[in-house]
């Protein structure tokens, strides 16, 4: 149970670096309808100002804390916000995608570790996916995505392969949609120009 006392103690007063098993299972519970029926109200936490010790607050903490965050705790989160993408979840997360791109910005400094880059990435063609089926999409948000996306493109000296590849599909994906326009992405062309070759 997701809002049992216990897990509610771990997630309010655990170490940030000690409670990645209870977000990896809020991650696994969110791919089943019963799952994301259950964390319905934990994830309608996610925003700005969250409530203290629910799960925004412990995502904030994690992205944009004072405690360093261990790479286990990183990943996890990430692969948790890679599966809110669910039709359910969707009129809960939509809102939030200027403040989750915003939040998840930092960790363009951990492209080096495979499992953070595939699974910040993840979430990146996540949200693609998401706004080329909205048609409220935001310049704002596409801008935000496309930045981030470049920026593993930039990075591609450090970063995997499979993210850079990723972080390419991104920017396909924003371009093939008309969400963002050829001269919102010059300052990558250059890198991408090198990729090619």
């Amino acid at each position: 149970d997701p809002l049992s006392p216990a897990i509610q103690k771990i997630l309010g007063s655990w170490p940030r670096d000690a409670i990645f098993p209870v977000l990896d299972a809020y991650r696994a519970m969110l791919t089943s309808p019963p799952g994301r029926m259950a964390l319905m109200d934990a994830v309608r936490t996610i925003g700005p100002s969250p409530p203290g010790g629910s799960l925004g607050a412990v995502l904030e903490s994690v992205f944009v804390g004072d405690e360093p965050t261990s790479n286990p705790t990183r990943m996890v989160s990430l692969r948790l916000l890679a599966n809110l993408f669910d039709v359910d979840l969707i009129p809960v997360i939509g809102p939030q995608l200027d403040y989750l791109l915003d939040l998840v910005k930092g960790t363009v400094e951990h492209l080096g570790t495979k499992g953070i880059a595939i699974a910040f990435t993840t979430f990146l063609m996540n949200t693609a996916v998401y706004l080329q089926k909205v048609t409220s999409a935001s310049v704002s948000t596409s801008l935000a995505l496309a930045g981030l996306a470049g920026a593993v493109v930039e990075r591609s000296d450090i970063a995997v392969a499979a993210s850079v590849t990723n972080a390419l599909l991104v920017i396909g994906t924003l371009r093939r949609e008309s969400l963002v326009k050829p001269s919102d992405m010059s300052r990558v062309a250059s890198t991408i120009k090198r990729l090619a070759s």
